[in-house]
């Protein structure tokens, strides 16, 4: 069993490397440390596996075969209460859903991402969900609520130093300011923002 995990976790690693350059050959290993995983009962190598399928699916513009993946990985890690590759899981499927335009199921997703990372206090995947929140509201139309989520995001990168995503979070809230034409008050997160 132990040798398989190994296999399963080198597999897993090296698809990472060459998903960039070669999506067929990642989703390849990806599928190889699958079984693996599915034959010593690792759940949590299954869910990482099925998320990185997804992420490959995308790549590959094969949106039908990402969704089943992404869907497969939240619901093995729901099952199996992993909440921090459950959120991984659901903020890789909130990010195709932006993608192609279904900005409810992206925000629901989000939502539940968030909620995932503060339960498993992880600040830098938290980041992540607000930030692309923070875009969906703007998206929608939702500029007080957006205001709000590029704000946090800005505070919180500022903790614990993601300057680029703070960069971005001022950016955006100078963006939605713009759009309720509020010109006086934008220049202020967008000076912050060139400032950095």
């Amino acid at each position: 069993v132990l040798s398989a995990l190994l296999l399963a976790e080198a597999l897993n690693g090296l698809a990472v490397t060459c998903e960039s350059e070669s999506p067929a050959r990642a989703r390849e290993y990806y599928q190889r440390a699958l079984a693996l995983f599915r034959r010593t009962g690792d759940v949590r190598g299954q869910v990482h596996c099925h998320t990185n399928l997804g992420i490959v699916a995308q790549r590959e513009s094969r949106m039908d075969v990402a969704s089943e993946s992404l869907t497969m990985a939240i619901s093995l890690a729901r099952a199996a209460r992993m909440p921090d590759v459950w959120g991984v899981a659901a903020l890789n499927y909130g990010i195709m859903s932006q993608k192609l335009g279904d900005l409810e199921r992206a925000s629901q997703l989000f939502g539940e991402a968030l909620s995932l990372f503060a339960k498993v206090k992880n600040s830098e995947s938290q980041l992540f969900g607000l930030f692309n929140m923070a875009h969906v509201e703007r998206e929608l139309e939702e500029y007080a609520s957006s205001m709000e989520l590029y704000e946090a995001t800005a505070s919180l990168a500022h903790r614990i130093g993601q300057s680029d995503v703070e960069i971005g979070a001022r950016a955006g809230e100078g963006l939605c300011l713009l759009a309720v034409g509020r010109l006086d008050e934008a220049r202020k997160p967008l000076a912050e923002a060139e400032s950095r």
